[in-house]
């Protein structure tokens, strides 16, 4: 708890931010929760490995409170229950649950508060989700884990701003719909939550919105070799003054884990992660953090085997960490076979891209293989806002451009912009690496540096 970040003070009732307590030091073993486990070997396969089946973000009260008495029963029937608190950009969310993996996870990413602080401030009705696993199967069972899949499902009412998830322990759908409930209460405070990710580099401030699958985590990571990390997946946005900043709700960052290209059977091995130094840090940083559906094979993890496999990282061990960073360029992502492969934004255009969100459904996006490759639509670059308003949305964005004069780039980093290589394959590094050299050059507008 001696880094730099800040609980931002969203209550104005005059006590000021809520207090952070210590993260857990160690981690559950999923299989034996009753003995610890090295994050270093910690690897957990989910019971689905992308959003649920049901995804119902307009459950009724009373929908809800029979789901919460649900869920209840399933605690009530469990050996053990956890109950933790994360401060999400100044907002509490509290995750109730009976899975361990979900608990260590959760324990990991966030800032935590004091849930019995938060209650005596707000009372029992802040943001909860409850996420039951029916506790008489057993998810080391193959048979229980096939029967519960077609079961997981998850609920947002917005009248009462709660959450539940049944039989589903996916971490990246939990974290997201936490980071959606934030939101809805932060807009209250006119707070916007994007599903992006941001970077300082030299005192400029660049972020970065798009949907899942499209670069994200690889753009901000090749961005922070020159500059400061504050957030990689979510970022929460306000005005500070006449300027707008952008701050991180995660301590720690989950990554897409299939940047490591490992796999034997496709034709790479480790000799291809030793000869590129930027695959050989990250492979080293996954080696020694706890992982999500990344399997073992012939003893060693296989981190681009499973389309959504994720690791759990502390970003520091990317790049330094930066909080409170001014908005100067903000950059969409999109991913398909028609789009022009980098355009500048008015005001009209962000707003209307963004407002249309059209996207090519990517491996990991979906648990349908038919979806992949098909053009999808979520407004906003987010399908995890949980209650949307689209003229909220759009006065925020417009905002950032009018008010704070933030410039807009759309880059489209599909393969097809790629040079070929031997075989006739697209060389992604070098597709990235041009990108990459475009985004600093307007970066070196505001910072008045070259780069490269």
């Amino acid at each position: 708890m001696t880094d730099e970040y800040k609980v931002p003070v969203v209550f104005n009732d005059g006590k000021g931010p809520f207090t952070r307590i210590p993260n857990p030091a160690t981690l559950y073993d999923p299989r034996d929760p009753s003995r610890d486990i090295a994050p270093q070997t910690y690897t957990w396969d989910t019971v689905v490995t992308a959003r649920t089946p049901v995804n119902n973000k307009q459950a009724s009260l009373k929908e809800i409170t029979t789901l919460i008495d649900r869920a209840e029963d399933f605690f009530a029937k469990s050996r053990k229950v956890y109950d933790l608190v994360a401060l999400i950009s100044g907002m509490p969310v509290h995750l109730r649950t009976n899975s361990p993996h979900l608990a260590n996870f959760w324990g990991l990413n966030w800032y935590l508060g004091d849930s019995k602080a938060v209650e005596a401030r707000l009372g029992k009705s802040f943001i909860t989700i409850r996420a039951a696993i029916d506790p008489s199967k057993t998810l080391t069972n193959l048979a229980d884990r096939a029967a519960l899949k077609p079961t997981a499902s998850a609920y947002f009412c917005p009248e009462n701003r709660q959450v539940v998830f049944l039989n589903t322990d996916y971490y990246g759908q939990c974290k997201s719909w936490a980071l959606g409930a934030a939101g809805v209460g932060l807009a209250d405070f006119k707070i916007h939550s994007c599903h992006g990710a941001c970077v300082e580099i030299d005192g400029a401030g660049v972020v970065i919105i798009a949907p899942t699958g499209t670069g994200k985590s690889t753009y901000t990571n090749w961005l922070a070799r020159y500059g400061k990390i504050n957030s990689d997946d979510w970022v929460y946005i306000q005005k500070d003054g006449n300027t707008y900043v952008a701050n991180p709700s995660e301590r720690q960052i989950y990554v897409r884990s299939n940047s490591v290209q490992d796999n034997p059977e496709n034709g790479d091995d480790l000799s291809r992660v030793n000869s590129d130094p930027v695959m050989r840090q990250q492979f080293e940083i996954f080696e020694r953090n706890p992982a999500e559906n990344v399997p073992i094979i012939n003893s060693r993890r296989m981190y681009n085997k499973v389309p959504n496999s994720r690791v759990m990282i502390n970003p520091a061990e990317i790049s330094p960490m930066c909080y409170r960073t001014p908005v100067n360029l903000v950059i969409l992502l999109r991913r398909d076979d028609v789009s022009p492969y980098m355009k500048e934004l008015s005001t009209q255009e962000v707003v209307e891209v963004l407002r249309k969100g059209e996207f090519m459904v990517q491996a990991g996006a979906t648990i349908n293989p038919e979806e992949i490759g098909t053009i999808k639509a979520e407004s906003w670059y987010n399908p995890y806002l949980l209650a949307p308003d689209d003229k909220f949305e759009a006065e925020r964005f417009a905002a950032l451009k009018d008010e704070g004069k933030a410039k807009y780039l759309i880059f489209n980093t599909s393969s097809i912009y790629g040079k070929q290589g031997p075989g006739g394959k697209t060389n992604l590094g070098e597709l990235i690496e041009r990108t990459g050299k475009i985004m600093l050059d307007h970066v070196s507008e505001y910072t008045g540096k070259r780069y490269y």
